[in-house]
This record gives C-alpha cells, sequence and structure tokens, in this order.
C-alpha cells in the first residue's frame, strides 16, 4: 500500500505541475488543479500515517476528510465549463461537509493528544459519521457533474469525457468503500481486507491523476 500511496502523491503532483503550466487555456483548469492538490495531499497524509504513526486505531480507522472535497470540485468543474462567467465560490455551501470533516478530524487530534480512551471514543463516532457521510456525498456529486456533462457539455467533448471518467472513478471509489462496509457489518472482514479495499481505492485515485494527465496532453 505505502508504493501504491507514493506514487499516486507523485503523479497527483506531477499532474498539477502539468495543468499549471498550461492553465490559461481554460478558467476551469484551477478547479482541476485544486482536485490533484487535494489527492496530493490526501495520499501525502496518508503516507505519513502508515509509515509514522504506530497506533493501530488511527492508521486503521481515521478517515482524512480531504476525500469530502473530491465531489464538489468535480461538480464546480462541470458548472464552469458549462458557464465561463460561473463564480465558483458563490457554491460555497457544497464545501459544509468538508468543513464538518475538518472540525471532527481536528478534534479526534486534540482529545487523542489528552486521553487515549475519549480519543478513541471520539475516534469511533467521528469515522462512523465521516464515512457514511462521505459515501453520501461520494454518490450525490458524482452524479450532478455528470448530469451537467452530458446535458450542456456537447459543445466540449474533451471536458464531457474528462467529467464522466472522474466521475466514473469516484463512484468506483463508493461503491468499493459500501461494499466493504457490507461485509465488515457481517463480520466477514480482518484487517487485510481494509488494507486491500485501500489499495485499491488508492489506485483508483492515482488512475484518476493519469486520466487529468492524458486529457491535459491530448486538447
Amino acid at each position: 500500500m505505502i508504493y501504491v500511496i507514493a506514487i499516486g502523491t507523485f503523479q497527483a503532483f506531477t499532474a498539477v505541475l502539468l495543468l499549471w503550466t498550461n492553465r490559461l487555456k481554460s478558467k476551469a483548469d484551477a478547479l482541476l488543479i485544486l482536485l490533484l492538490l487535494c489527492i496530493a495531499a490526501h495520499l501525502a497524509t496518508k503516507f505519513y500515517i502508515y509509515t509514522v504513526v504506530s497506533d493501530a486505531h488511527i492508521r486503521f480507522q481515521m478517515n482524512t476528510f480531504i476525500g469530502f472535497c473530491y465531489g464538489p470540485l468535480l461538480y464546480l468543474y462541470a458548472l464552469k465549463n458549462k458557464d465561463e462567467s460561473f463564480i465558483p465560490a458563490s457554491r460555497w455551501y457544497v464545501f459544509i461537509p468538508f468543513i464538518l470533516g475538518a472540525i471532527g478530524y481536528l478534534t479526534v487530534i486534540c482529545v487523542l493528544e489528552f486521553s487515549l480512551q475519549a480519543g478513541y471514543a471520539a475516534l469511533q463516532v467521528y469515522n462512523q459519521t465521516s464515512t457514511w457521510s462521505m459515501l453520501a456525498a461520494g454518490a450525490f456529486f458524482p452524479l450532478l457533474a455528470l448530469n451537467v456533462a452530458r446535458r450542456y457539455l456537447q459543445h466540449k467533448p474533451q471536458e464531457q469525457q474528462l467529467i464522466e471518467w472522474i466521475s466514473y472513478c469516484l463512484l468506483a471509489i463508493t461503491a468499493i468503500s459500501l461494499l466493504f462496509q457490507g461485509i465488515r457489518a457481517l463480520n466477514w472482514a480482518e484487517d487485510k481486507d481494509l488494507i486491500f479495499c485501500r489499495d485499491i481505492i488508492y489506485s483508483i485515485l492515482l488512475v484518476l491523476c493519469f486520466i487529468i494527465i492524458r486529457y491535459n496532453m491530448l486538447r
């Protein structure tokens, strides 16, 4: 898993550099850059946790709240391609789950610093809440982006295809996570199954970065 995370982090930063050098091609590219930076930050955080943190509770249970940004940024990217006069900040409320997730994440870290027992209890509440919230957001926003792309972006086939492929990747992550939650609810899952599930998810994020790099090279 560490190697997948490291490769994904490197590829995300590479994609950011490629898009940054060509950012004037489209005003919407700033949102793609933010998406890639979120993926890079997400994977870099996981790399730190898996290589430095020894506490098994934190390593295997603490969700990274950055994942709440993926769907909203893709949705805003679709809206920006639909209408270049669209101001993404006008839909700031799509990041409310991200803000709440960040507050919960930092709260758990602070509680863990003072008391492990209380911290583990807070971590369990945060993990359950963030997991189901992320699954809901991970289905809702990609579907919204798909709807915008298919209804309004026929005149931009490359951007339409990019949005579709990113949406499929995010929906695949949601489906895999939901399947794992179902397996765990039946007590069929072990720690190695969680690692395997996360390997698949991080690999999909790696593929997502490659899709954006390919889009940048072909246009």
